[in-house]
């Protein structure tokens, strides 16, 4: 028997109660399943034809007919699905969806009837017997399109009784159905009279009942001819009513559940981009002034919150700062979120450019006095600020993307004022003014005289409980406003190019470090040190060379470092960066994928790039107790294992998260519940204790075997 593959794609169809197939469109070969499906075909296999599994079975032709039906809408089809050596009769909806980069159709089946079919062939009853066992509506037509007879689901989709339907014709139809806008379909070109004129099967669209309260069901109408004794002659048609709300449902669950940021809920940020560039789409062509307006929305040295008071009080108010921003959409407004601390709010509205900008501002201003009101965490009280930086379409930019670099520029210039004033993108932002120049140039000067600090976070082997490696983390204590948090200094170091010379700094410093440890038999020799890689730093010409230079005059072995990627590096040119991977990996460096499971996932370059380890990102880990999170970090560490690599949990803070950890099988944890970044001798003095220990350890166990 096959069991549910691992992936995340594989998670979330999990959370359908009803079977639910993805499979490739072009072949009809089976890429994931839930469980409910499993447990329906315990003979399917991954790679397994969804045709194979239908009774009878479909040919290829037929597979190709219905998916060229889906580039536009659902399609249900009734069928009977082989469960092991049964039949079953189900009621299947497909639609075409986009994963990593190729074509599959979801496939989502709902149990038709709890009887199980043996020989369908050979039964033979009355019509009207039949049909009343049936899900599907069905009526029967004669030549002119009057209606003869109908089941009872017929009845109940179109809220009309067997009275009102019978001798009724279809060129008048006495149904109350209406498309998806709204709108009322024409008579003349419905599946039925279609059916009798061609004398060929129509398919027609979705339709609901007009007066409805509550969800609404939705229905596709299909028409199939009965041949007469003639070429070409009819002796009517039946039209079958396939309700499609389940499917509907099931696909809008799948969306739903792929687009929520896991921690907050709001929109993620793939969603959130699809949003502006869905709105973007609205102004081309628009008969009066559509105008879209993007905030880029950036809470203030929100990372000294984590460091002080650890990563779960961040997440409690993160899910504050969410709520309070989710009230904004009552205001015709979009909300997601982009980053651990980063926002973006998207309006629309018509009219002059003068009254948008001044109801952009007014949202902004809302926004900075939502977030500047205190928040209450564990009897803690914490005050924000915010940065704001808004831009506008037309005006700003004429594309999605442009809108948001020009926004993310005006975000720069709020940051780097004292104030952090409500910021509107000016034609010199992105050209040195108003980007924090003060910031960076105080940073170079910190760089040439050596007064940033790198101190290393351990992390610890769940198996052993020993340290398995150490993270190299950058500190800047400036001497008049001192400590100043890496979420302000590194993007300014990224913006002016500078982040190359700490990249420099961080990794000499690590170089001496780590050969003075290995020299004094502090750390074991499995144990590494990662560094954290930019994306400026990865694709300089001389990177590799650099690296690998400053290494071998510390005589230190590449195996001892550990390069910390990102999946943002990765996305540029996935291709030049599996080319430098495969490079370094050659080499002899370990190499990590860090914060994954956010931003840019994606499981298709997994395979392809020689990784050491994932690093789940905290905000799956600080929630375990969440059944989505749950799941999801269970999910990367079995998928890990799966590929041969090392599942890392990043922020650890409670005995029960680890505990759990442990529980899922993960590799190694990283977390203020072990120790936070320490200064070098702190660090030191943590590895020496544990290097004695070993010693001891290791004595007691010769001592023993010698006895």
């Amino acid at each position: 028997m096959s069991g549910p593959p691992s992936g995340l794609v594989a998670t979330l169809l999990d959370r359908l109660d009803d079977p639910a197939w993805l499979v490739e469109a072009g072949t009809g070969s089976l890429v994931e399943a839930n469980s409910a499906a499993w447990r329906l075909c315990p003979q399917a296999t991954h790679g397994t034809n969804i045709c194979d599994l239908l009774e009878p079975r479909l040919d290829a032709e037929r597979w190709a007919q219905l998916c060229d039906q889906l580039h536009d809408e659902h399609h249900t089809i009734a069928a009977h699905l082989r469960g092991g050596d049964q039949v079953v009769g189900v009621r299947l909806t497909l639609s075409l969806h986009a994963l990593d980069g190729r074509t599959v159709v979801l496939v989502a089946g709902t149990i038709a009837r709890s009887e199980v079919v043996t020989e369908p062939d050979r039964v033979e009853t009355d019509w009207t017997v039949v049909a009343d066992t049936l899900d599907e509506g069905v009526a029967l037509l004669d030549p002119t399109g009057r209606i003869t007879s109908v089941n009872a689901a017929f009845c109940r989709f179109v809220g009309r009784s067997e009275h009102q339907l019978l001798d009724r014709t279809v060129h008048d139809p006495p149904w109350d159905l209406v498309l998806e806008d709204g709108g009322t379909p024409d008579p003349r070109t419905s599946a039925p009279v279609g059916a009798l004129r061609t004398a060929r099967t129509c398919d027609g669209p979705l339709l609901t009942p007009r007066h409805v309260k509550g969800e609404r069901p939705w229905f596709r109408m299909a028409a199939h001819p009965l041949p007469g004794d003639e070429p070409g002659a009819t002796l009517g048609a039946v039209v079958v009513l396939s309700d499609e709300t389940p499917g509907r449902r099931a696909a809008a669950e799948v969306d739903r559940l792929l687009g929520a940021d896991a921690l907050t809920g709001l929109a993620s940020r793939a969603r959130i981009v699809q949003v502006v560039g869905s709105l973007m789409q609205d102004i081309v062509g628009a008969a009066s002034a559509v105008r879209v307006g993007v905030l880029h929305v950036d809470i203030d040295d929100f990372r000294a919150i984590n460091e002080s008071f650890g990563p779960h009080v961040g997440d409690a108010i993160l899910l504050q700062v969410a709520d309070r921003l989710r009230d904004l959409g009552e205001r015709r407004v979009e909300v997601g979120r982009i980053g651990v601390d980063e926002f973006l709010v998207v309006h629309q509205a018509d009219g002059a450019s003068l009254a948008f900008d001044a109801r952009l501002r007014r949202l902004a201003e809302e926004v900075q006095r939502r977030l500047s009101e205190p928040f209450r965490v564990d009897g803690l009280t914490v005050r924000l600020t915010a940065s704001v930086g808004v831009a506008r379409s037309p005006g700003d930019a004429a594309t999605a993307d442009d809108l948001l670099v020009a926004a993310n520029r005006a975000l720069d210039a709020s940051r780097s004022a004292a104030t952090h004033p409500v910021e509107f993108h000016r034609a010199d932002h992105g050209t040195g003014a108003g980007r924090g120049l003060a910031v960076d140039q105080e940073l170079r000067a910190a760089i040439a005289q050596r007064d940033l600090d790198v101190h290393y976070q351990p992390l610890f082997d769940l198996r052993t409980g020993g340290i398995a490696a150490a993270e190299a983390l950058l500190r800047w204590h400036h001497p008049l406003r001192g400590p100043v948090p890496p979420s302000v200094f590194i993007p300014a170091a990224e913006s002016s190019g500078s982040i190359v010379a700490i990249g420099d700094l961080v990794l000499t410093t690590v170089a001496a470090d780590l050969r003075s440890w290995i020299d004094r038999s502090i750390l074991a020799p499995e144990v590494r040190v990662a560094v954290n890689v930019s994306a400026t730093e990865f694709e300089h010409p001389q990177y590799v060379e650099r690296l690998s230079r400053v290494l071998a005059e510390a005589g230190i072995p590449p195996q001892r470092v550990e390069l910390e990627i990102t999946e943002s590096l990765l996305v540029q040119d996935l291709r030049s960066a599996a080319r430098r991977l495969a490079e370094l990996d050659e080499l002899g460096f370990l190499i990590a994928l860090d914060d994954f499971g956010t931003g840019y996932s994606s499981l298709s370059y997994l395979h392809s790039l020689p990784l050491h380890a994932l690093k789940i990102d905290r905000q799956f880990v600080s929630d375990l107790r969440d059944g989505r999170s749950g799941t999801i970090t269970r999910t990367i560490v079995s998928m890990a294992h799966h590929l041969g690599i090392l599942a890392v949990a990043e922020g650890v803070e409670t005995e029960a998260q680890r505990d759990v950890l442990a529980q899922a099988g993960c590799d190694i944890v990283q977390g203020f519940l072990y120790a936070p970044p320490l200064p070098m001798a702190a660090f030191e003095r943590l590895a020496h204790d544990q290097a004695r220990s070993r010693d001891r350890a290791g004595q007691l166990r010769v001592a023993a075997d010698a006895r």
